[in-house]
């Protein structure tokens, strides 16, 4: 992936919109591999309980954000919903070292599932994907997978999805330029 490609779709928030003490009692550090170098590494995320909840929303923000833009956005849901809610960062993103690309977000969401069911041990029925705008596409990919493995989630939230990257870019700043980016997410 160019870098200009990298720039358009994955506009990282530059500083990030918080830091480890923005909210010290709700961010947790979850385990995870680094794809370049398969180095270990953590994920940092927003984990927020609710008291009683049966069901768990693992959340994918939208592009231009990090956990901080969306950490108020976070305690609402959890309230209206009444549900745990955990939202993960992105590689590049935030506190989150590596570089976004598709693979490594897709490896990122994959180590949050992980930590979910095997650590939290929370049921695969009960665990909700919310997937905003680009984090439509992990969020798709990641239960598609589950799905093909004979796993099943309690359901998917897409909000803001779009139909392709591509069209997305096309959108943005033309059919021209949507001709040199490479669909993904598919």
């Amino acid at each position: 992936m160019t870098a200009l490609v990298r720039k358009l779709l994955f506009p990282v928030p530059d500083p990030p919109d918080y830091d480890d003490k923005s909210f010290p009692d709700d961010l947790i550090w979850v385990p995870h591999r680094a794809l370049e170098d398969d180095s270990k590494t953590f994920i940092p995320c927003v984990f927020l309980p609710f008291k009683g909840a049966k069901r768990m929303v693992i959340y994918c923000h939208g592009n231009g954000c990090d956990l901080g833009t969306i950490y108020d956005e976070l305690l609402r849901y959890r309230e209206y919903w009444q549900v745990h809610v955990l939202a993960m960062e992105y590689p590049g993103y935030g506190l989150c070292t590596g570089t976004p690309d598709e693979a490594s977000i897709n490896a990122a969401t994959l180590s949050v599932y992980n930590y979910v069911t095997k650590q939290l041990r929370w049921p695969s029925l009960f665990i909700f994907f919310y997937g905003r705008s680009i984090g439509s596409g992990p969020v798709c990919k990641l239960v598609a997978d589950l799905q093909e493995r004979g796993t099943r989630v309690g359901g998917i939230i897409l909000h803001c999805g779009y139909t392709s990257i591509r069209a997305v870019v096309s959108h943005s700043i033309g059919f021209v330029a949507s001709a040199l980016i490479k669909n993904r997410w598919q």
